[in-house]
């Protein structure tokens, strides 16, 4: 999806895909793609005809997204925060990331992930 053009609910093209991190893409909008927002990847639909993401959330709560920092440093927890989806999502994210008997335990990735917010 890199590279796709994205489109709100209100019909207003705000940027392109830049990434996709840990189930989240990385949507680049204003001069020269400085703004950076992460959306839920449930939140979108990709069109592959006309490269094109549509995106189930007007313009406005896009541009209030929590910002992914210049060094691009993503804090997906706290853009699950902002988009509802906390305790679930993050449940789901580190099931996905390791299989069952794969990698460490599941308890201990949440507690990384909330570490890692912490400090933020």
């Amino acid at each position: 999806m890199r590279g796709y053009e994205v489109v709100t609910s209100d019909r207003r093209r705000v940027g392109r895909v830049a990434d996709v991190v840990d189930g989240f893409l990385l949507v680049a909008s204003g001069w020269l793609g400085r703004s950076r927002r992460l959306i839920p990847r449930e939140f979108v639909h990709a069109v592959d005809d006309t490269r094109t993401v549509l995106v189930t959330v007007p313009r406005r709560v896009l541009d209030h997204a929590p910002k992914v920092g210049r060094r691009g440093r993503a804090d997906t927890g706290e853009a699950a925060r902002y988009y509802g989806l906390a305790a679930s999502y993050l449940d789901l994210a580190a099931e996905s990331l390791f299989p069952a008997g794969a990698g460490p335990a599941r308890d201990d990735v949440i507690a990384a992930a909330a570490a890692g917010a912490r400090r933020r």
